[in-house]
């Protein structure tokens, strides 16, 4: 890709120019310049200013919010007021775009059905995480086209903050969603061995650790191919089974 700053600057001052306009791929000029990495700022700015739908989506189904979170931007953008119907990127233009955003919803998935979340979780960005949750931009319960959740997701970020997974979890209507293979995040989270996403699981009244996946195998089961399991994870999963089965001896 051609990364000429002076023709482009030459091009916008004809009146005329259509940044929105699409390649054959599907891209706009917005999409491109999130590909740019040391693009300079003033040029982004009129770039995202003159594009008349933020949310284009090129032929992957991807936003240039997609685009920028898996280029991982270093592009260091202020705030623009004028820009109040933007969907969101990653690091300093992550930041950008997620300051700018006023509250609207990120409502776009890309052609594996992977939601802004996924995509941030996917590649660690602590930064944009923390950005789409404190700014309740996204539902976290969107699932992608495996019917995986960003709880699913988080699962696999080993170093993830505390804090971070504990938002995600809090904000799960389902904890015991399964994904296409049957699996629920403790699933995932044994399979893992994750000791923390355990934990953070089970101390939820809501998760069942007898729920089956497809080959029929529940997290209970589970517990026996993790040999060398902490003695207070293992109490801690012991008990909640038992809890779980009084709870069902009950019921009928």
């Amino acid at each position: 890709m051609h990364k000429s700053t002076s023709a482009i600057k030459e091009l916008f001052k004809h009146k005329d120019v259509d940044v929105s306009l699409k390649n054959n791929n599907d891209q706009t000029a917005l999409h491109l310049a999130t590909m740019w990495e040391d693009m300079p700022v003033d040029l982004f700015t009129i770039i995202q200013g003159k594009s008349t739908d933020v949310d284009a989506q090129n032929e992957d189904r991807e936003t240039a919010l997609h685009r920028a979170i898996m280029c991982e931007l270093e592009t260091e953008i202020t705030e623009s007021p004028k820009q109040e119907e933007l969907d969101v990127s990653d690091n300093q233009t992550a930041q950008h775009f997620v300051s700018v955003r006023k509250g609207n919803p990120i409502k776009f998935q890309e052609k594996d059905g992977g939601t802004a979340l996924h995509i941030a979780i996917t590649i660690e960005s602590e930064i944009m995480v923390m950005g789409i949750l404190s700014r309740e931009l996204m539902d976290v319960n969107a699932t992608n086209n495996k019917n995986q959740t960003a709880l699913h997701f988080a699962i696999l970020w080993k170093n993830m903050p505390i804090e971070l997974f504990r938002i995600i979890l809090e904000n799960s209507d389902d904890v015991n969603g399964q994904d296409e293979d049957g699996h629920t995040a403790l699933h995932w989270a044994m399979g893992e061995k994750f000791e923390t996403a355990v934990e953070e699981l089970l101390k939820g009244k809501d998760v069942d650790v007898n729920i089956k996946d497809n080959c029929d195998y529940s997290a209970l089961d589970l517990l026996s191919a993790w040999e060398d399991i902490p003695d207070h994870l293992f109490n801690i999963f012991a008990g909640k089974a038992t809890a779980d089965a009084q709870a069902q001896n009950e019921a009928t």
